[in-house]
């Protein structure tokens, strides 16, 4: 499955990098429009969100999401503690 596209998230899993939409001061623009958001992408299965920079390096170089991936080692270390 892909990563479906988000509204919004407080941070990148991936550089931690901060992806709430920017606050926009409508004086300081002078009725140009803002910045957009930045595109969060997120996970189907660990529901974990990405920057589009770390969701395209997720797909195209590692092939597994690093939150999927820290959700299995954590399962197993649990279950080797029982």
């Amino acid at each position: 499955q892909g990563i479906g596209e988000v509204p919004h998230a407080l941070y990148c899993f991936g550089c931690l990098l901060d992806l709430a939409p920017p606050a926009v001061n409508k004086v300081q623009l002078q009725g140009r429009p803002g910045p957009p958001p930045p595109m969060v992408l997120q996970c189907p299965q660990c529901k974990h969100t990405f920057c589009f920079e770390c969701d395209a390096y997720v797909h195209e170089q590692l092939h597994n999401c690093p939150g999927c991936e820290c959700a299995q080692q954590q399962q197993q270390q649990q279950q080797q503690q029982q």
